[in-house]
């Protein structure tokens, strides 16, 4: 399988991900002698071995690494292209796509809802009726990958930027 850009294949990977029931990360990335990128993985969120980091030993905080080994690897041809070089699909842990959503790696705010939280914040519409039309678009809360929180936070970022440019430039 190839991809024109190694975040084509995150994006492909990402995809995957969200409807089996886990979270992505980008783990590594290789240069080449002419410094470009030639080399990216991708590996479960669960991946690797827990760091201990409490001062309470009585009351240890849970640990989400726990080793798990599914990734993919892949790396650019001479052609341009990216093409997968290694897979690991297999799990150690349960996977629930249900609560998919709930993953840092699938909470994305794309740029169409980003404009209509822009735009009817501008017009004065609050964002808990945004985000109720937002749901209805979608067909439901359980479909929507970002919460009202999300919204909120980026309405903030938002005119915080639009606070910071001169005057008189729109």
């Amino acid at each position: 399988m190839t991809f024109d850009t190694s975040e084509g294949a995150y994006l492909y990977y990402l995809k995957y991900a969200n409807e089996k029931g886990f979270a992505v990360a980008k783990r590594s990335s290789r240069k080449g002698r002419d410094g470009n990128v030639r080399h990216v993985g991708f590996e479960c969120c669960r991946a690797g071995k827990a760091r201990v980091r409490t001062s309470n030993p009585v009351k240890p905080r849970p640990q989400t690494k726990i080793e798990c080994q599914a990734r993919v690897n892949v790396v650019i041809d001479p052609d341009g292209k990216w093409r997968l070089s290694h897979v690991v699909l297999e799990h150690n842990h349960e996977q629930s796509p249900t609560k998919a959503r709930y993953f840092k790696s699938n909470r994305v705010l794309n740029e169409h809802v980003k404009r209509k939280l822009e735009l009817n914040d501008q017009a004065g519409i609050r964002v808990y009726k945004t985000y109720d039309s937002l749901q209805i678009e979608a067909g439901g809360p359980d479909k929507l990958p970002f919460f009202k929180k999300y919204c909120r936070n980026h309405l903030d970022k938002a005119s915080i930027s639009y606070l910071e440019r001169p005057q008189g430039i729109f």
